[in-house]
């Protein structure tokens, strides 16, 4: 059981992932509505985490539990058969924390996405292009301080992105923004 501890970051955390968890248990051993005890008891544990650390708001416990249907309902049923929730909260610490890496690899995830988007040098390409027909390399180097291959990689990756294209004009070759 000690190693179901180890991503608590401190003592005051075990209380209230253990609290939520009982009563998350408790509502589903007495049962009081004829259907959906479930959604509320685990409603109510997300509630309480909530009030604890607001975070938990946007954290898919309910997904970890809805792919771990079967040991969700084992665990009840143990706890059931035993007379205390012990099986349950040792089924549900690891849901938590799982539901926790998996949020915040989901957070660093949309970060490196929107980040790998668009540049901060590609997005002064765009404010340049808001206010001009189009743009060259030439004027990427000058804007940008850049080499002539390094202002190639940038509207490269814009054009890849389908943000720019790129066209032949009085034989130079330019970009502009591209058209819907």
């Amino acid at each position: 059981m000690e190693d179901l501890f180890k991503w608590v970051k401190s003592a005051e955390d075990i209380p209230m992932l253990i609290r939520s968890s009982v009563f998350h248990y408790e509502l589903e051993t007495i049962h009081p509505f004829a259907d959906g005890n479930g959604r509320m008891g685990r409603l109510w544990q997300t509630l309480l985490l909530t009030k604890w650390k607001p975070s938990f708001a946007w954290i898919p416990v309910e997904s970890i539990i809805h792919d771990n249907q079967s040991e969700y309902y084992n665990a009840i049923n143990e706890s059931n058969s035993i007379g205390e929730s012990t099986p349950f909260i040792e089924f549900m610490l690891p849901v938590n924390r799982q539901a926790v890496i998996d949020a915040i690899n989901e957070s660093y995830k949309k970060m490196s996405n929107a980040k790998a988007e668009i540049s901060d040098r590609e997005t002064m390409i765009l404010k340049f292009l808001a206010s001009h027909e189009s743009i060259s390399n030439a004027d990427v180097r000058n804007m940008l301080s850049v080499s002539p291959a390094t202002a190639n990689r940038l509207l490269s990756a814009l054009v890849k992105k389908g943000v720019i294209e790129k066209q032949f004009r009085n034989r130079h070759w330019v970009y502009t923004l591209r058209s819907s």
